[in-house]
């Protein structure tokens, strides 16, 4: 990792960890070129929360509010990035009025709170996700329960959310094990569309419950 002194920017090599989730580092980083990839360990796998590109700015949080890193950092491509400490953030903010920054803390605790109680609910917010997607190209599939194209549908998805194919791959093996689809010679249909809104509607319904502060 190279330092440039003057405009204190960074270079991250691909495949860097910048920082670790639960690490007491404060810097907040502003990307200038390259892609960082958020990701929050639930269970025994890492999670994917956010992709931050070029403009894009991590790290802000703990700086706010003196938490540790909720998420851990990693440079996907070779990164370069502006760096604003602890001792550049407080210089900044020295003259706006504590009433504004202890607003800030309060939303930084909040979102942390929250955090923790979809920590365990991140891998059924991405089914329901998942879910939600299959049933409007069902809909406009001509035969539902024939269906349409696993390929074609795993793209569709991955261009909508941030999920790995390895992750798509197993919810729709589970939502077939559930027998809300079907998967049959490379294709994805459902005997009927109700049951897969019902279960979308359970799994909508347990997120709500999860969230409430």
């Amino acid at each position: 990792m190279n330092e440039t002194k003057l405009d204190k920017t960074l270079s991250f090599p691909e495949r860097t960890v910048i920082f670790r989730e639960n690490d007491f580092s404060k810097d907040i980083y502003i990307i200038q070129k390259g892609l960082v990839n958020l990701y929050k360990k639930v269970g025994s796998k890492n999670i994917l929360l956010y992709e931050v590109g070029a403009g894009g700015m991590f790290g802000e949080m703990s700086i706010i509010d003196n938490g540790p890193r909720s998420a851990t950092a990693v440079a996907i491509k070779e990164t370069k990035a502006i760096q604003i400490t602890a001792a550049d953030f407080r210089e900044t903010t020295k003259n706006i009025p504590d009433w504004f920054m202890g607003i800030a803390r309060v939303l930084a605790q909040r979102l942390r709170a929250t955090d923790k109680k979809l920590n365990l609910n991140v891998p059924a917010a991405n089914e329901a996700n998942v879910c939600a997607i299959l049933i409007y190209l069902l809909n406009g599939a001509e035969n539902s329960i024939e269906g349409i194209k696993v390929q074609d549908a795993e793209q569709r998805i991955l261009e909508l959310l941030s999920i790995s194919i390895g992750e798509l791959s197993e919810i729709l093996e589970n939502l077939g094990k559930k027998g809300i689809v079907n998967l049959k010679r490379e294709m994805i249909g459902t005997d009927a569309i109700f049951k897969m809104e019902d279960y979308l509607e359970k799994l909508r319904k347990s997120l709500t419950a999860s969230v409430i502060i």
